[in-house]
């Protein structure tokens, strides 16, 4: 099943449609709810007086509800508190207080070199080891 419009069809719609009326008892309840959730969100200027015109405001046919903007009341802020700490300057120093550590290095002649046995493991041979040892260790 694909999501393709027949030809000739199309999802822009220009044309205004025609809402029916209800019932007045209707818009009565919804109006009472609609206040009633205006003022629990403490907009009551947002409230309609009469029944007729929130009919209006539903169709769209009346006046836009707008809310008034009421800017908050200016207080004076409090002065912003900064701790007084002192501020101790780290030491510098121009010459290091540490020697240069040496590299080590193997200079013997006991080992003779590295096997790998089991996957990853790094066995050292040494002279007195037999290497084929670790040869025939590993898995095949």
């Amino acid at each position: 099943m694909t999501m393709h419009l027949e030809r000739g069809l199309s999802t822009l719609s220009t044309r205004k449609r025609v809402t029916k009326l209800q019932d007045r008892s209707v818009y009565e309840a919804e109006m009472v709810q609609y206040n009633k959730q205006a003022r629990r969100d403490n907009l009551p200027q947002l409230q309609f007086k009469n029944l007729d015109d929130y009919i209006a405001y539903r169709h769209g046919t009346g006046k836009k509800v707008s809310s008034t903007f009421k800017p908050m009341k200016q207080t004076a802020l409090p002065t912003r508190f900064i701790r007084q700490t002192k501020v101790y300057e780290s030491k510098v120093s121009t010459n290091g207080s540490t020697s240069k550590v040496e590299p080590t290095m193997y200079s013997g002649n006991y080992m003779i070199g590295i096997a790998t046995m089991h996957k990853s493991n790094l066995v050292p041979v040494t002279r007195d080891g037999n290497p084929a040892e670790y040869s025939t260790m590993r898995r095949s």
